[in-house]
C-alpha cells in the first residue's frame, strides 16, 4: 500500500465510525467543495448540538447532497447566530426532523443560491422553532435557490420574525400541508421571488405584523404568491396581504385570508399597498440608504376563495378579480392618489361592502351587497368612475319618506352599462309617503345612468311581482329614474302617486318569471310600459291627492266590517210564534254582497260577499195582560264571507295605474240572547220594544302575492229596537188593510283582533267599537185567514242608515281608515206568510245605496216552526 492512499483511508473509516455509530455532534456538520464525502446521510434519530457560527447543517458544494433523518438539531444559544441547516450549493433532504435556533437572526432552514445555484433544500414533516429576535423559520434568496416544505411546521418567537422568506429572482419557496405560527409576518416575497403555498395556514398574532408582505428594494420588480388547495392566513392584527413597491401578483384558489384588528374580524384589512418607505420593509444587507419605492400594480385574482378585510390602497394601482363562487368582505379605500382600478365579479361571486368605498371600475356580474347596518346606523356609499351591470346589487334602505337614510352608488363622472337587479332590504324603516324619492343611485361630476340600468329584484324586501313595486306597512314603493321630479339621472324609490308619462319605470315580471327571479338575481325585469301580468291596466282617478297604498289595509278591513255586520238583523228577521202557539224555534238564511267601500289615502276598492245561517229559539214567552207578551230566547249562527280588496296604484315613471290585489276571509259563530215584548202579541199590532246581546268568535285570513297570515278576532254586539205597528186609514176603505209600522233601531258592536303579519307589514285593528242606527218605515198588507189570522204579509220596507266612523287599520306605525260610509238608503222587498199553522216562512229581496259609492244587495229567507 502506498503512502499516499493511507489519509484516504482514514477519512473513508472515519466517515463510516460516523454513520454507524450514534452519538451528539457538537460541531457543525458540512459538506464543501473540498469534501471527500459529497453524499451523506445522517443516522436516524441522532442529536445534534451547534452553538457556533454558521450552521449546524450546512451544504456548499453543487454535487453534495446531505440526508437528515428524524434528527433532532438545537442550533446556537441566545447570545450567538446559529442556523439550523443551510445550502449554498446542492442539496439537503430533510424528514421527520426537528430544529430548534435560539440566537438573533438564528434561522431554522436557509437556502442562499451562491452564483446562481443550484442550491434546494426539501423539508418533510419537520418541526421548525426559533426563539431570536429576527429569526426566519426557513427563507431561501438568490436565483437557482428553492425551497420545498411538505407537511412543515413552523413556530417562531421574539420580535421581528418571519415564518417563511423568498427573495430574488429565480428564487422559489414552496409550503404543502404545514402551518406557520409566528408573532411576526408570517411570509415574507422580495424583489422577483415567488411563493406557492398549498393547504398551508398562516397564524399571525403580533401587532402591525403582516400574513404576505410583498415589497422590492428597487424598481421593476415582480413577485408571485399562490395559495391553493385551503391554503389559510388567519390574523389577528396587521394585514392579510401587504405590497411596497414593485408589482406584485397574488394568485387565490380555494383559499381563505382573514385580516382582524384587535382580534375582531369587523375592522381588519385583507390588503394594504404602501410604498416602501411607508411600510418601513427590510432593506438588503449593504444597503445604507433605503429608497423609496412606489407600488406599481397589484393583482389579486381569487377562485373559490374567502376574503375578508379591506383593502387599503396608498401606492400603486390594485385590480381584483373574484370567481369561482369567491366572497370579499370589506371596503375598498384609495388615499395618496393610489387607485383600485378595477373590481371584477363573475355570476358566482359576491363582494360584501362593510365600508365607504371607492374604485375606478366596477364590473358586477355578480353580487354586490352592502353589509346591514349596524346599531349606529352606518349605511355605506361606493363610489365608481364607471360601473358595468348585469349582476345583483343590494342595498339596506330604512325605508320611510325622501330623508331615509341608505346605501348607495354614486357614479363620479363615468357611465354605467348593463342592467342591474337592485334588492331593496329594509333596515328598519316602517314606510312612508315621499316626494321625490330615496336617492339610491347618484351621479356626480357629469355621471350618467341608461334608461334600462336597474331594476327592481324579487328577492327586495315586499316584492309584489304584480306591480313591480315594494309594499312595506301599507305603502308601495317603485324605483324610478329621476324619481318624482328629481334628476334626471338618478335612480329612486319612492312611494309618490306618479304622473302618467310615456318613460318607462322598470317592473319585475310577475307569476313564473317573478319565481325565476327570486332565485336568479340577474334576470330582468318589463318595463311599465310593458304588458305586466296579474296587474290590470287602468285609466288615472282625477283625484290629484291619491297615494300609493297597499291593497292588505283594505283586506284587513274589510274583514272586519264583515264580522261586525253578520249577525246584526231586526225583530223582524226572527220569526218567532205568538205566545199562545207554544214553543217554538225560527231561522234565517243571508246572503249578500257589498261593494264600493274604499280606503280614505289610496284608490282601494273592497268588495264583501257574505253568507250567514242564524238560528234560534224561545225559552219563556208568556203574556203581560191581556194581549201583551213577551219572548225571551237564544240564537246561535255561522257566518262566512270572502273580501276583495283592489288597490290602484301608479308607480312614478309609470306609464298608466295597474291593479293589484289582496284577498281576505272570515268565517266563525255567534251566541247570544234576546227578549222582545209586543203590545198585541197576536197581531203584532202596536208598539214593540227588542233588546239583544250576541258574542262572536271568528277565523280570519288574510292574502295576498306578498303571503298569508291568520288571526282571530272576536265581537260584542248589542242592539235595541222600538217600533209601532198601526191601521192609519178607516175600516172598510180600500187600504184598511195597509199596516204602518215606523221603527229606529241602535246597535253597537266591539271587535277585537289579533295582529296579522305579512312579508314587509305587520296589520293591526285600531278603531275596534261601531255602532250603526237605523231608522224606517215598513209597510204591509194583511190578508186575513178563516181563523183571523194573516196568512200573507207583502211587505215594503225603507230605511235610513247612520254609521260612525269606519274601522282604520295600523300597519306598522301607519294608520289608514275607511272612507266615511255615514249614510246610506235601503230598501228591501218580500213576503211573509204562514204555511198552515206551525209554520211562517217570509223572503225579502233588499238593496243599499250609500255615501262613499257604496251600494250593496242580497236576500233573505226567514222560517218559523212552533207546536
Amino acid at each position: 500500500m502506498s503512502s499516499r492512499s493511507i489519509p484516504f483511508l482514514l477519512t473513508a473509516l472515519g466517515a463510516a465510525l460516523f454513520a454507524l455509530s450514534p452519538r451528539v455532534h457538537a460541531a457543525p456538520l458540512k459538506i464543501t467543495e473540498k469534501s471527500v464525502i459529497q453524499q451523506l446521510t445522517l443516522l436516524p434519530a441522532v442529536p445534534i448540538n451547534y452553538s457556533g457560527p454558521g450552521a449546524a447543517l450546512e451544504v456548499s458544494s453543487p454535487t453534495g447532497v446531505m440526508t437528515v433523518d428524524a434528527n433532532v438539531i438545537n442550533a446556537g444559544a441566545p447570545a450567538t447566530t446559529t442556523m439550523g441547516a443551510l445550502v449554498t450549493k446542492g442539496s439537503m433532504i430533510m424528514r421527520d426532523a426537528e430544529i430548534v435556533t435560539q440566537g438573533q437572526a438564528s434561522h431554522g432552514l436557509k437556502v442562499a443560491a451562491d452564483r446562481g445555484g443550484p442550491a434546494s433544500l426539501s423539508a418533510t414533516r419537520t418541526r421548525i422553532e426559533t426563539f431570536g429576535d429576527q429569526a426566519f423559520g426557513a427563507l431561501v434568496e438568490n436565483a437557482g435557490g428553492r425551497l420545498d416544505l411538505t407537511d412543515v411546521s413552523i413556530v417562531t418567537h421574539g420580535g421581528a420574525t418571519t415564518g417563511l422568506f423568498v427573495g430574488g429572482a429565480g428564487a422559489l419557496l414552496t409550503a404543502t400541508g404545514g402551518s406557520v405560527t409566528t408573532s411576526g409576518n408570517g411570509a415574507e416575497v422580495m424583489d422577483n421571488g415567488s411563493l406557492r403555498l398549498d393547504a398551508t395556514r398562516l397564524d399571525v398574532a403580533g401587532p402591525n405584523a403582516w400574513g404576505i408582505a410583498s415589497y422590492a428594494s428597487a424598481p421593476g420588480t415582480r413577485n408571485t404568491i399562490s395559495l391553493s388547495a385551503g391554503s389559510r392566513i388567519e390574523m389577528q392584527e396587521g394585514a392579510g396581504l401587504m405590497t411596497a413597491g414593485g408589482d406584485h401578483q397574488f394568485t387565490l384558489d380555494s383559499a381563505t385570508i382573514t385580516g382582524r384588528a384587535g382580534g375582531a374580524s369587523d375592522g381588519g384589512l385583507l390588503l394594504h399597498s404602501q410604498s416602501t418607505e411607508q411600510a418601513r420593509v427590510r432593506v438588503p444587507a449593504g444597503t445604507t440608504t433605503p429608497r423609496d419605492i412606489a407600488t406599481g400594480r397589484v393583482g389579486l385574482n381569487a377562485t373559490a376563495s374567502q376574503l375578508t378585510g379591506d383593502v387599503l390602497m396608498e401606492s400603486g394601482t390594485a385590480d381584483i378579480a373574484l370567481a369561482g363562487g369567491s366572497t370579499l368582505t370589506g371596503a375598498l379605500v384609495e388615499r395618496k392618489g393610489a387607485r383600485v382600478a378595477r373590481l371584477a365579479l363573475d355570476a358566482s361571486s359576491t363582494w360584501r361592502v362593510r365600508g365607504d368605498s371607492s374604485l375606478a371600475t366596477l364590473d358586477n356580474a355578480g353580487t354586490v351587497a352592502f353589509v346591514a347596518p349596524g346599531a349606529s346606523g352606518d349605511f355605506k356609499t361606493v363610489t365608481v368612475d364607471h360601473y358595468v351591470g348585469g349582476g345583483l346589487l343590494v342595498l339596506n334602505t330604512r325605508m320611510g319618506d325622501d330623508a331615509s337614510p341608505t346605501d348607495r352608488l354614486v357614479i363620479n363622472g363615468g357611465s354605467t352599462t348593463g342592467d342591474t337587479a337592485l334588492r331593496i332590504v329594509n333596515a328598519g324603516g316602517s314606510g312612508g309617503q315621499t316626494r321625490q324619492g330615496i336617492r339610491l343611485v347618484q351621479t356626480v361630476n357629469g355621471g350618467t345612468t341608461t334608461a334600462n340600468a336597474f331594476h327592481l329584484d324579487a328577492g327586495s324586501t315586499g316584492f309584489r311581482a304584480s306591480s313591480g313595486t315594494l309594499a312595506l306597512n301599507g305603502y308601495e314603493y317603485s324605483l324610478a329614474r329621476g324619481g318624482n321630479g328629481g334628476v334626471s339621472a338618478d335612480w329612486y324609490l319612492t312611494s309618490a302617486y306618479g304622473t302618467p308619462q310615456e318613460s318607462k319605470q322598470a317592473l319585475a315580471p310577475s307569476g313564473a318569471d317573478a319565481q325565476a327571479s327570486a332565485t336568479r338575481t340577474d334576470a330582468k325585469q318589463p318595463a311599465a310600459g310593458q304588458a305586466v301580468a296579474n296587474a290590470e291596466a287602468v285609466a288615472a282617478p282625477a283625484n290629484s291627492r291619491i297615494r300609493n297604498i297597499s291593497p292588505e289595509s283594505g283586506a284587513y278591513v274589510g274583514n272586519q266590517i264583515a264580522s261586525q255586520q253578520f249577525f246584526m238583523h231586526g225583530v223582524q228577521d226572527r220569526a218567532t210564534a205568538a205566545a199562545g202557539d207554544g214553543p217554538g224555534t225560527w231561522a234565517r238564511v243571508l246572503a249578500r254582497r257589498d261593494n264600493g267601500m274604499r280606503m280614505r289615502d289610496g284608490d282601494d276598492d273592497i268588495a264583501i260577499d257574505s253568507s250567514v245561517l242564524q238560528m234560534g229559539g224561545d225559552l219563556l214567552h208568556a203574556f203581560l195582560g191581556e194581549k201583551a207578551a213577551i219572548h225571551v230566547g237564544v240564537m246561535g249562527g255561522y257566518g262566512e264571507a270572502r273580501v276583495r280588496s283592489l288597490a290602484t296604484i301608479l308607480p312614478a315613471g309609470a306609464s298608466q295605474p295597474v291593479r293589484i290585489r289582496a284577498r281576505g276571509k272570515v268565517s266563525g259563530y255567534s251566541a247570544g240572547a234576546y227578549a222582545t215584548v209586543y203590545q198585541d202579541d197576536l197581531t203584532r199590532l202596536g208598539a214593540y220594544a227588542d233588546v239583544s246581546l250576541q258574542y262572536g268568535r271568528y277565523t280570519n285570513q288574510l292574502g295576498s302575492e306578498l303571503g298569508s297570515a291568520r288571526y282571530r278576532a272576536d265581537t260584542w254586539t248589542s242592539a235595541f229596537e222600538m217600533g209601532y205597528a198601526l191601521h192609519p186609514f178607516a175600516a172598510g176603505s180600500a187600504l184598511d188593510s195597509l199596516v204602518v209600522q215606523p221603527k229606529v233601531q241602535v246597535a253597537y258592536s266591539h271587535y277585537d283582533a289579533q295582529a296579522a303579519s305579512l312579508p314587509g307589514s305587520r296589520i293591526a285593528g285600531v278603531t275596534e267599537n261601531t255602532w250603526i242606527a237605523r231608522s224606517g218605515v215598513r209597510l204591509y198588507s194583511e190578508v186575513a185567514s178563516g181563523g183571523g189570522r194573516s196568512a200573507v204579509q207583502p211587505y215594503l220596507e225603507v230605511d235610513w242608515l247612520h254609521r260612525g266612523d269606519g274601522p282604520s287599520v295600523r300597519m306598522g306605525p301607519n294608520e289608514f281608515e275607511a272612507a266615511p260610509m255615514r249614510d246610506a238608503m235601503e230598501l228591501a222587498a218580500g213576503v211573509h206568510g204562514g204555511l198552515g199553522k206551525a209554520v211562517t216562512l217570509s223572503a225579502q229581496l233588499a238593496g243599499e245605496v250609500g255615501s262613499q259609492h257604496r251600494h250593496g244587495y242580497g236576500g233573505e229567507i226567514d222560517i218559523g216552526y212552533h207546536w
